[in-house]
């Protein structure tokens, strides 16, 4: 019987190829199992009731769904993170836009007026924060990776990449519709799996997993009842399957008249229920908490 040797197809699926895999992943397990055991502690949001109620421990996967500002949230407690001991921050832009994000944080870290600084508008004393800030972050421990629609196996080897340099404390995904889609082609129940998988990879490197995902509902004046709120998570029923694996859900929502963004957090596993308000500052994107105006 003929071999064929010149065949990409059958090079593909020769042995080789998944013994070589095989072999990197028991390395791989046998190197962490070799590694002294960390403390499963959380990270610090500096968010007065989030930091409370414990919810960013190590090894949890969390969801945030925004009605609005979710990713203002997750830029906030990012750059709360990375300032704390230097943390290492590790982003997942499914949907692409390094440079974009990367002009957000600076502004939300700032504290400046976006549409000013790119409108061409911006003042006098809006430029030392904006240099002490482009300096800061270029010396911060925070990654991005924006690769488009990217696979499990790519965040986890990025990982493992940059856990090489220094301990990651915090992963912030961005965009659930383009995840790992290339696997998820054929596999509408796949969410689950994903979010065993993304569970395993909080406990492996031992930090807190941020997932995050905008909805498109808008509240009126007399739509802020909690269980109001609570009943449009079924916006997120393709994830429903995703939901049960993770450890906590939150909803951001701006609350009306006010420069505030309530973050709701529902039961999950951690059991843990209850609401924050923070202060929002517009221009910038950034979050705080009331007592500790930035």
């Amino acid at each position: 019987m003929k071999r064929h040797k010149n065949s990409d197809d059958l090079k593909g699926l020769h042995i080789k190829n998944s013994i070589e895999s095989w072999m990197s992943n028991l390395v791989d397990m046998y190197d962490r199992k070799s590694m002294p055991e960390k403390n499963d502690t959380a990270i610090t949001t500096e968010f007065t009731l989030l930091d409370e109620w414990n919810l960013f421990k190590r090894g949890n996967v969390l969801l945030i769904a925004g009605v609005c500002q979710a990713s203002a949230l997750c830029n906030s407690i990012a750059l709360n993170v990375a300032r704390e001991s230097n943390a290492n921050v590790t982003y997942f832009l499914t949907a692409g836009g390094k440079v974009q994000h990367a002009g957000m944080l600076l502004c939300a870290d700032a504290l400046v007026d976006a549409s000013k600084l790119f409108g061409g508008f911006a003042t006098e004393e809006m430029w030392p924060r904006v240099t002490d800030s482009a300096k800061k972050l270029a010396d911060s421990n925070i990654y991005i990776d924006d690769r488009f629609s990217l696979s499990l196996d790519e965040i986890e080897k990025r990982l493992k990449e940059v856990s090489k340099d220094s301990d990651i404390s915090l992963v912030i995904v961005e965009g659930l519709e383009t995840l790992d889609r290339q696997n998820r082609k054929n596999m509408e129940d796949a969410w689950d799996l994903i979010g065993i998988r993304l569970k395993k990879m909080a406990k492996n490197f031992n930090c807190v997993v941020l997932l995050s995902q905008e909805i498109p509902i808008k509240y009126e004046e007399n739509d802020m009842d909690f269980n109001f709120k609570k009943s449009h998570l079924t916006q997120l029923i393709a994830y429903k399957e995703l939901i049960r694996e993770i450890d906590v859900v939150m909803l951001t929502s701006m609350e009306p008249f006010r420069d505030r963004v309530t973050v709701s957090v529902f039961p999950n596993s951690s059991g843990i229920s209850g609401e924050a308000s923070l202060g929002y500052k517009k221009g910038c994107r950034r979050l705080f908490d009331p007592d500790k105006v930035p």
